[in-house]
This record gives C-alpha cells, structure tokens and sequence, in this order.
C-alpha cells in the first residue's frame, strides 16, 4: 500500500495554485496613474515590453507607475504589497523626474 502511495505522488503532474497580485500603488490605474515603462522581454540590443511593444528601455526589470499631476506626484502615492510574503530590500530617496512638457506627446 505505501508502495503504490508512493508510487501514484511519484508520478503525479505537478499542480501550479493561481495567485492574484494586487496594484502595487494606492491609486486608480488608467484614472489618476499609470504604468509608464514596462519590464523589458528582449535579453539583447532591442526593446520589447509584453504586448511585444516598445513601452520599456534595454535592460528595464521592473514595472514603473507614474502620477498624471505634479500635485499627485508631490502628494504621493503609497506603495502597496502586491501580494503575502515578506520585503527583502528597499529603495527610498531617488528624486522625482518631470520631464519636460516639449516632446512629451
């Protein structure tokens, strides 16, 4: 009998459980924020974010948000959990960039 427990756990597929990320910013995506660069899918020279677009720059690892407004920007947003689990590191004190309001179609 154990055996055939064995067996049967041995041979089993292997079964991924689903999980559910939340927004990682206390904000209304699409409404007052918005995701600026996405993580970049290309390991060489080009760029592709995951639509296979160019919302990223060579090397990006991350999902970056940003604020429609100044006084969004300078009132701030608070960065949430995405999901349970425990920080491991964080990075505080960049400046924040506006860029500038020519070529900023």
């Amino acid at each position: 009998m154990r055996l055939s427990l064995i067996l049967t756990l041995a041979l089993a597929p292997a079964v991924a459980n689903a999980f559910d990320l939340g927004l990682p910013v206390a904000c209304s995506l699409g409404e007052d924020c918005y995701i600026q660069q996405y993580f970049d899918h290309d390991a060489g020279p080009q760029v592709q974010d995951f639509t296979c677009g160019s919302l990223s720059y060579v090397g990006h690892d991350g999902t970056d948000f940003a604020v429609k407004t100044r006084q969004a920007m300078a009132a701030g947003v608070s960065v949430l959990a995405a999901a349970p689990g425990v920080v491991r590191g964080v990075r505080d004190g960049v400046a924040d960039f506006v860029p500038p309001a020519e070529g900023r179609e």
